[in-house]
């Protein structure tokens, strides 16, 4: 029986392969629908190609003997999927973990629309230059791939944290993931992640630079816990697990022009799909200002925001950048300034959005699935319509 393309078999089948394995936890991100979450891996067991068990500490999907049942799906799957060598080899918690983080990873860029597969991208060594009317785009390589597509310089540090590097015509951006605790950043080990996006922008998608709002130098943390927006911004750096020196210890924002912070979950998956697209914060900010009111560049060199109308200053907040969102919240603000400054955001960012807020600033949430549909609908009748 094969796997048709696209199905949650076919998610899952094809994360197994690239990733070796998968937690059960994060099948939500495959679909919100519970009972076909279930049938679907009851069918993959039924027909011997998965295995679910509790390994580690935590219960973990793997692919059952692949190398002897891997002719009866991997054509299903994608070109050269016989050929891959999923790591199911034993570990120990901290390898199985960082598998895991991986492997919702993929998943999170398969459900944003982003190719994973080896034969919808450019694979290592890069050597040659991806235009940007590349099929490829966009496209995401994991950490393990960008170490073999160009060399990084070691001597910045290992043990970065970066699980992989999403490449669009929207940005260049690290991707990082949290799960569901407080991620440490070592210094410098972060270095080595930032060197290999700069290089990688130099030689494989140089045109990057003609952009004024390509997002090259950037990077996207996902995470459970939206209140870790809240660490991230005041700078609460913990040592967890007694590992380190505090002294150590880096805000990622340190290293990044920009850092944006998305929900592991659907609509996180959604969010990334907007920021692969050109143009796609110049659109974003646009469902609520036109162009005359948008801040000038001298503006922002003195305040973090998108836009002044009638005297007050705004922060569009959903691009989930927490370092503009540190910045702009900073401001000390004054009675008589009061109601001068907002945040706009979605409704699921409202709560940790008002923890950070100084008095005098107001916050402005609007309906995800309501900002979502208007954002498609213009960006299909102008974006589309020019190319």
């Amino acid at each position: 029986m094969g796997i048709e393309y696209g199905t949650i078999e076919y998610k899952v089948m094809t994360v197994l392969v690239l990733a070796g394995q998968y937690p059960y936890k994060s099948l939500d991100l495959v679909t919100d629908n519970n009972n076909k979450r279930r049938e679907s891996i009851r069918r993959l067991k039924e027909l011997g190609y998965i295995d679910v068990k509790t390994v580690g500490e935590k219960k973990r999907i793997r692919l059952k003997m692949f190398a002897r049942r891997k002719e009866l799906y991997a054509k299903d799957l994608f070109e050269g999927a016989d050929n891959c060598e999923p790591d199911i080899r034993c570990g120990g918690e901290r390898k199985l973990e960082r598998i895991d983080r991986i492997a919702e990873v993929v998943m999170m860029m398969m459900g944003a629309g982003v190719n994973v597969t080896p034969d919808t991208k450019p694979l290592p060594p890069a050597t040659l230059q991806v235009g940007e009317d590349s099929e490829y785009l966009p496209y995401f390589i994991t950490s393990i791939e960008a170490r073999a597509a160009l060399p990084i310089k070691e001597e910045k540090g290992k043990g970065a944290r970066f699980h992989g590097s999403l490449i669009s015509l929207g940005g260049l951006y690290n991707v990082y993931n949290m799960g569901e605790v407080m991620m440490e950043w070592v210094r410098p080990s972060e270095k080595t992640a930032v060197d290999f996006n700069s290089q990688y922008q130099l030689k494989v998608v140089p045109w990057g630079k003609d952009y004024s709002d390509w997002f090259g130098g950037s990077a996207i943390v996902l995470s459970r816990n939206l209140n870790y927006i809240v660490d991230f911004v005041k700078g609460n750096l913990k040592v967890r697990n007694g590992y380190g020196s505090i002294k150590n210890l880096v805000n990622i924002n340190e290293y990044y022009s920009n850092t944006y912070y998305l929900p592991l979950s659907r609509k996180g998956q959604i969010m990334m799909n907007i920021m692969t697209k050109r143009k796609w914060h110049y659109y974003l900010v646009g469902m609520f200002y036109k162009d005359e009111y948008l801040a000038s560049p001298d503006v922002k060199l003195s305040i973090a925001c998108d836009a002044v109308k009638n005297g007050c200053y705004c922060l569009v907040f959903m691009d989930g950048d927490i370092g503009r969102l540190k910045r702009f919240t900073s401001v000390e603000i004054r009675k008589e300034d009061y109601g001068k400054f907002k945040v706009i955001c979605y409704d699921f960012q409202e709560e940790v959005v008002r923890q950070l807020v100084p008095p005098g600033m107001d916050v402005v949430p609007y309906s995800f699935d309501d900002v979502i549909k208007g954002f498609y609908t213009v960006y299909s009748e102008l974006e589309l319509s020019q190319e």
